[in-house]
């Protein structure tokens, strides 16, 4: 089973007056992107990473439109790095050629389905529930809490569940998952990037240097919405004996 993410710890003891923890860049950066605002930053430079995206066009990711189960299908592909050019045809009838392998691949490893044996409906819109599916089966995610919705069905339980219990996302409203509801290209990366990132940052495995300090001291809750870790980069002063980076997510 999975360690929930409700919590990602990080603790270290330092006596360096000032640190940084350096961040590296993938070769194109969502700041290329004029929609993309911080609080997607992380989880776009991360599909862009992995050439899971390229945005709608030159300068705009679309972080507010909706996805389309097929550029979803792509980003979880290459994201997950499956080997798409050996898996067997999926049957759908209606992929587009240049994409048929990554769905061909999400569809031999158990992560994906279409809308019948024949049909996947590539340019349809994923709706949330369709979401927690992906998600939940591309990361081996699972989940046993009770949920607070009332508008999951029993067919996307178990899958919601788990991005509840792993805190992917908390739904639409305290209770309301909001299963039929469209997802944004922007939500879609947050999700991913929540299931991708490491439950557990390790500091002492970080690359420290010296920078001018930023007067921070952390020993508190933080929520991780809010404080990504490219935050930090600017440095850190004193000493940090604790901390956590909490979820706390609305999504």
């Amino acid at each position: 089973m999975s360690t929930p993410l409700n919590y990602r710890k990080f603790a270290a003891s330092m006596t360096t007056a000032a640190v940084v923890i350096t961040a590296i860049a993938p070769a194109a950066a969502a700041a290329s992107f004029t929609d993309v605002s911080d609080r997607y930053k992380e989880a776009v430079d991360l599909l862009l990473s992995k050439n899971a995206t390229q945005g709608v066009s030159a300068d705009k990711f679309g972080t507010d439109m909706n996805i389309k189960r097929i550029d979803a299908a792509v980003m979880v592909s290459k994201v997950l790095d499956l080997n798409v050019d050996s898996a067997p045809a999926s049957g759908f009838t209606d992929v587009p050629s240049d994409r048929a392998k990554y769905v061909n691949a999400l569809k031999a490893a158990g992560i994906i389905n279409g809308k019948s044996a024949t049909t996947f409906d590539p340019q349809a819109n994923m709706t949330r529930a369709e979401m927690a599916k992906v998600i939940a089966l591309a990361y081996d995610l699972k989940g046993t809490s009770d949920l607070p919705f009332t508008d999951v069905s029993k067919t996307f339980e178990q899958y919601v569940k788990a991005l509840y219990e792993n805190d992917i996302t908390q739904g639409k409203t305290a209770t309301q998952f909001g299963s039929n509801a469209n997802v944004t290209r922007g939500e879609f990366a947050l999700f991913v990037y929540r299931a991708e990132v490491p439950n557990v940052v390790d500091v002492s495995s970080l690359s420290l240097e010296q920078s001018k300090p930023t007067n921070i001291t952390t020993t508190h809750d933080v929520n991780q919405d809010f404080a990504a870790a490219s935050d930090f980069v600017g440095g850190l002063e004193g000493t940090i004996a604790s901390g956590l980076i909490a979820g706390g997510r609305s999504l």
